[in-house]
């Protein structure tokens, strides 16, 4: 286990804190509560420090304690809401993912990179009755799949000197298409864009794909004009 960073004073460094709190923090994604023992085991985080931490968390109403578990708490499902409804590809989106949606009757969803090269899920559409169907957990993880999927493969081929070609993918069985959303002047990827259309809709490929080909032309052009007005708007 390695040493944490800590000034002259011995108190730890900011930054040193901050990884920790991020740490931590991420354990809480699959939206389960976590027990001290738990955040411990995961994190690497000795347990007097991890008990220290979420213990200021928790003052803060980052963290909520219930009894012996840790939640997520309000303050940060409230940034967390906020942050996804102000990111730039979401709003480009918008529009676009519900007009994809309603023409397939399928489920739509577009994601966001993290820095960590991840994918974080800005937004998805779908029929009320596709969400509360059977087969709904296993749509979202494989429109979220397919999305990290096409991103790491672009990653794999963008130079970063052009850009490259726009990278998509097909999974029949799954009845799932995803395709890579460009910044268009750099190539950058900036999102993906993921349709899971129901087998009894007897979906063909070809039309798949040329919708969301066509929905993926319309966000990146939405984005490209909203990051023009923001540069002039900073000029």
């Amino acid at each position: 286990m390695s040493e944490v960073p800590a000034t002259e004073s011995g108190v730890e460094a900011p930054v040193a804190v901050m990884e920790r709190a991020d740490r931590v923090l991420g354990l809480f994604i699959a939206g389960e509560g976590l027990t001290l023992t738990q955040v411990v085991r995961a994190s690497g985080i000795p347990r007097s420090s991890a008990h220290r931490l979420l213990e200021q968390l928790v003052r803060l109403s980052w963290v909520e304690r219930r009894g012996s578990r840790y939640f997520l708490g309000p303050r940060m499902v409230e940034m967390g809401h906020e942050g996804v409804r102000q990111h730039p590809v979401r709003q480009a989106a918008h529009a676009a993912v519900r007009q994809l949606a309603r023409r397939t009757h399928g489920w739509v969803a577009i994601s966001g990179v993290r820095e960590d090269r991840g994918v974080v899920v800005l937004d998805q559409w779908a029929e009320p009755t596709l969400v509360q169907a059977p087969s709904a957990t296993t749509a979202a993880r494989q429109l979220a799949a397919a999305m990290t999927t096409v991103l790491a493969e672009y990653d794999g081929q963008h130079t970063g000197r052009a850009p490259a070609s726009p990278v998509q993918q097909y999974d029949p069985l799954a009845n799932v298409a995803a395709i890579v959303l460009r910044e268009q002047w750099s190539g950058r990827a900036v999102g993906a864009l993921a349709l899971w259309v129901p087998t009894t809709t007897g979906a063909a490929r070809d039309p798949i794909g040329e919708l969301l080909r066509g929905a993926a032309a319309e966000i990146e052009l939405a984005w490209a004009l909203a990051r023009s007005r923001q540069l002039e708007f900073t000029a």
